[in-house]
């Protein structure tokens, strides 16, 4: 059975790799629509600084919402006017500074112009801070930022108040949330662009980044308004990060869109196989590509695929390596990863593995080669020139 392994996660891999690509859209699940008969159009912006998990998992919950058609953007994208395509745009964490860097003024603006004309916006952590009123970001909300507030990261408890419940249309109280480096704000001065309020504080804090004092208890955690004819809603901690908090995201999307999204989690459907998708080279220029190739395998009936940061024993039976960020790979080579990697591998676990990660790989028949190319998954002649090696 372990020699026939890589066999049948190739066929499973090359089974249906059709993905929404930057600038274009394709409706996820079966295609059911909103109440009215409508599918919500929701553009996901994964150019250079969107990075780390969080549109990974945000991708997960738009991909697998049967209300969604779901594109992924780029500051090109934008800037070429797609926006008008769409009716949400979703801005996800990592660095707001390179995030409204690559939009440039020309950039931002088009996503002014977007929600002042009625579009939606929903910001998570990095989003939350485009959103805020600062002369280097897109400034959408009538707040500032706070200097020296915030923290490394961990959980914190937030607070729903009863008219923040009621916005997102979930229980008020006190949640446990996942925090990671999120910018800490305050209100500002009212300004012609639109109103807004605070629906969330925190209630706990952590260790302050850049300068000391950094408490940021009470702080807005969840702002929420308009600008123009649109609505604005943002969230500095990650809600997309646990199951349990989803409800916080889709009540976020539901608040500027009127249409609360049901994804079907994966984990809710049978999957024969466990696939880890190692999602650390996604950055810069390669997280719409890798993104994109997540959402393909989402689909795939047969793999049940979650974010990988390295080699487990016993968790996963394949492991996938997509092409980018060699420096990531290095590490695979020695050290406690590369013993880590061989023993995957000695077990009977397969390792699909790109261009930039196959130099660091061992000779292995668990190994096989990936190609990849700019607009497709693999490449199948080399996948099957493997698979008969592993046959002989």
């Amino acid at each position: 059975m372990k020699k026939l392994l890589p066999v049948i996660f190739s066929l499973a891999l090359l089974a249906g790799c059709a993905s929404p690509q930057s600038g274009s859209s394709a409706p996820a699940g079966d295609g059911a629509g909103t109440k009215e008969g409508k599918i919500l159009k929701v553009a996901l912006f994964t150019d250079n600084g969107s990075r780390g998990t969080g549109p990974f998992h945000l991708a997960q919950i738009l991909a697998t919402s049967p209300q969604v058609a779901l594109t992924l953007v780029e500051s090109s994208d934008i800037k070429a006017g797609k926006l008008a395509e769409v009716d949400l745009l979703l801005v996800p964490g990592g660095s707001s500074r390179l995030q409204c860097e690559g939009l440039g003024e020309e950039g931002k603006e088009e996503v002014r112009k977007f929600v002042r004309n009625g579009g939606a916006y929903v910001g998570v952590c990095a989003g939350f801070h485009c959103t805020l009123n600062r002369k280097e970001r897109i400034a959408l909300m009538p707040f500032e930022y706070r200097e020296g507030a915030g923290g490394a990261g961990g959980p914190v408890l937030v607070d729903f108040s009863k008219r923040g419940a009621e916005v997102l249309g979930i229980a008020p109280g006190r949640r446990r949330v996942k925090y990671s480096k999120g910018p800490i704000c305050k209100p500002g001065a009212p300004w012609e662009h639109g109103k807004a309020e605070v629906l969330a504080v925190y209630k706990t804090t952590i260790s302050p980044v850049g300068k000391p004092g950094g408490d940021f208890l009470n702080a807005p955690a969840v702002i929420f308004g308009n600008y123009g004819k649109g609505k604005v809603i943002a969230t500095s901690f990650h809600p997309e990060a646990d199951t349990f908090n989803e409800d916080i995201l889709l009540g976020c999307i539901a608040a500027v869109t009127g249409v609360r999204l049901t994804p079907i989690s994966p984990r809710k459907v049978f999957h024969p196989y466990q696939a880890g998708y190692f999602f650390r080279p996604a950055v810069g220029k390669g997280c719409t590509r890798a993104i994109r190739e997540y959402i393909s395998l989402l689909h795939n009936p047969r793999l049940r695929v979650l974010l990988a940061s390295g080699f487990s024993n016993d968790r996963f039976d394949v492991i996938i390596l997509p092409q980018g960020g060699e420096k990531s790979y290095a590490s695979f080579k020695d050290g406690p990863r590369g013993k880590a990697l061989r023993k995957f591998l000695d077990r009977g676990g397969v390792v699909l593995a790109s261009e930039s990660a196959m130099k660091y790989m061992p000779k292995h028949p668990g190994v096989i080669d990936i190609r990849f190319r700019s607009d497709t998954w693999t490449d199948a002649a080399v996948l099957f020139a493997e698979e008969k090696e592993v046959r002989k």
